[in-house]
């Protein structure tokens, strides 16, 4: 029973999307049809893509949610269009640009203009192909997804899916092996340990929903760096973020290119119904860093019990991307496990 202010968003939530459903069957064809302005489809696709990720979320109707990413790929591929053909370069060399109209003046990204013109390199077919293929395998789909079909690396790899343990958890803590464009310098984490570029780490959203549902949380490593692509991920993944930790280290390690980088973040997401913590606790965790790269501290650990603590008779707790398996309550999935 949720009462309160979480009653009355979820029911604002479950209004919206019945809203938005009614208007995906009667009026979106006629909508995109007519509609030519640049900031208008900007703005449809935002609205489209903010109601799947939430819809996502929820765990709601799953092909509802893969109709409605259908449908902002529709709209996409709209926008691709208008930009190839009135931003010389797609807005991606200005220099070479003779055109009054700038990316900025539709409100439009550069990632985000690369992503809608490489919607054209698929035909509509080739992407319902895609959505049914994933309905079939009683998956969602997302942009990250869909970029493995020829527009993302284009060797179209089909990224290999974790094999994580079966049952629900309400805590997932994930230290991603990000992959840097570094690889060429001798302390490159490419040198030290298997990396995984941002595509892959989002692919694994299919694994992440099966094992969670509307009440778990997410405790997200971040460097700095890569601090968009985790973003990314949490949003793939189907997590809303809501605030951040920081380690603070005792020393830094290595140079870094523009600071001395001592410290990196935890980056907290939610589901609709994530249930507040037992405790608050510090943002800021002060730990060693530690001789082995890239390890994490053990303070985390700490820090994310007292919030949530652990069941030692049912673990509910699931750490991927683990290095370590030696925690009472905790699951841990990874490569060095």
């Amino acid at each position: 029973m949720v009462s309160g202010r979480g009653a009355t968003t979820e029911s604002k939530e479950i209004t919206q999307l019945e809203t938005f459903e009614r208007w995906l069957a009667t009026d979106f064809e006629k909508w995109l049809a007519v509609t030519e302005d640049p900031l208008e489809l900007k703005k449809g696709s935002d609205a489209i893509e903010i109601i799947r990720q939430m819809a996502t979320r929820r765990h709601y109707d799953r092909e509802l949610c893969n109709r409605m990413f259908f449908a902002g790929a529709q709209v996409d591929r709209k926008r691709g269009r208008w930009i190839r053909e009135n931003i010389p370069w797609g807005g991606q060399n200005k220099a070479s640009s003779t055109s009054t109209t700038s990316l900025d003046d539709i409100n439009t990204s550069k990632d985000e203009s690369s992503y809608c013109q490489r919607l054209l390199q698929l035909t509509e077919q080739e992407i319902q192909t895609y959505v049914g293929r994933l309905d079939d395998r009683d998956e969602y789909c997302s942009r990250g997804s869909l970029k493995r079909q020829g527009m993302g690396p284009r060797d179209d790899k089909e990224y290999k899916q974790p094999n994580l343990p079966e049952g629900i958890f309400q805590v997932v803590y994930a230290d991603p092996p990000w992959q840097y464009q570094n690889s060429g310098f001798a302390n490159a984490a490419q040198g030290l340990y298997k990396t995984m570029c941002t595509e892959e780490i989002c692919s694994w959203v299919s694994s992440i929903s099966r094992i969670t549902n509307e009440i778990s949380i997410l405790f997200l490593w971040a460097t700095n760096p890569m601090l968009l692509d985790a973003l990314t991920v949490m949003r793939e993944w189907g997590f809303e973020y809501k605030t951040n930790m920081v380690w603070v280290k005792d020393r830094p390690r290595g140079r870094g290119w523009f600071l001395i980088s001592q410290h990196e973040l935890i980056l907290i997401g939610v589901k609709p119904k994530t249930l507040k913590p037992a405790k608050r606790v510090p943002s800021v965790i002060f730990a060693d860093r530690g001789e082995v790269h890239s390890r994490k501290p053990v303070e985390a650990f700490d820090a994310i019990e007292r919030m949530y603590p652990v069941n030692l008779s049912q673990a509910i707790h699931l750490e991927v991307f683990a290095r370590e398996s030696d925690r009472p309550g905790w699951i841990h999935y990874g490569d060095e496990v």
